[in-house]
């Protein structure tokens, strides 16, 4: 019974994180179809957003499921919805109630983009 416990706990777990970053996956992959750089590169969008949204689970405290991490998931779908030609402090101001600061906020925007470029390199190395 216990062991049944667990491991219905684990797979509810799992449900909940995978909505919010399947939505910060989506909005990467956008975000990636629509790069030039990506583009030039001839990097699959799809894999490039599989890459940063897993470097920034990976980054998010707490734990797949809970509220503190569904919430910076969530904050960071939010950030990468950004156009960089456009305004950010709205979305930084709508974030940093998640990140605790508008100095995380800052931070963590710029953690989006210092993974792109990690996935960047991680990615060309693998295809040559």
């Amino acid at each position: 019974m216990k062991q049944l416990f667990i491991m219905l706990f684990a797979v509810s777990i799992a449900v909940g994180c995978s909505k919010e970053r399947d939505e910060l996956e989506a909005r990467l992959k956008t975000k990636f179809a629509n790069d030039q750089d990506i583009a030039d590169y001839k990097i699959d969008p799809d894999e490039m957003a599989d890459c940063v949204s897993s470097k920034i689970s990976g980054d998010a405290p707490g734990f797949p499921g809970s509220p503190s991490y569904e919430k910076i998931i969530g904050a960071y779908a939010k950030l990468v919805r950004v156009d960089p030609t456009e305004d950010f402090r709205p979305a930084l101001e709508a974030t940093k109630k998640a990140f605790g600061s508008a100095k995380e906020a800052h931070k963590a925007a710029f953690n989006i983009t210092n993974h792109t470029m990690a996935c960047i390199g991680i990615i060309m190395q693998v295809e040559r």
